[in-house]
């Protein structure tokens, strides 16, 4: 018995997309940021740690690229779900960015949206493993 085939066009369209995304959001916040950022909050969203800015860069740089290659060395259909996770990133960074532009706690949001992009990755895992 051979397994389903993913439900996933051929095509890296979605990859590049996520990656302008993430390339336009850097361009624009990193010289709006201050040398030291906030990069971890406590779970009462007060800041717990501090990096410089280009820390966070360089670290979603350095997974943008890493998850690029994967697909390009790989099949393209995994450029689906390898662009939903950079679109996660670029949401992630989205809160961080907000939070140190603003009074430096995290939006309380941020865990709605966490528990939201969770259950739809298992909502779409159970869905194509029928």
């Amino acid at each position: 018995m051979t397994p389903p085939a993913l439900p996933f066009p051929s095509t890296r369209t979605p990859l590049y997309i996520a990656l302008g995304v993430i390339a336009l959001q850097t361009l624009w916040y990193y010289p709006r940021l201050s040398a030291q950022i906030v990069c971890k909050w406590d779970l009462s969203r007060d800041p717990s740690r501090w990096c410089g800015k280009g820390v966070l860069v360089a670290g979603t740089f350095f997974a943008a690229c890493a998850m690029a290659l994967l697909t390009f060395a790989t099949v393209p259909f995994l450029a689906w779900p390898v662009a939903g996770v950079l679109l996660f990133i670029a949401v992630v960074n989205q809160y961080i960015y907000a939070a140190n532009l603003g009074d430096g706690r995290l939006h309380g949001s941020f865990f709605w949206v966490l528990a939201a992009v969770i259950l739809g990755a298992v909502a779409f895992v159970l869905s194509v493993a029928k």
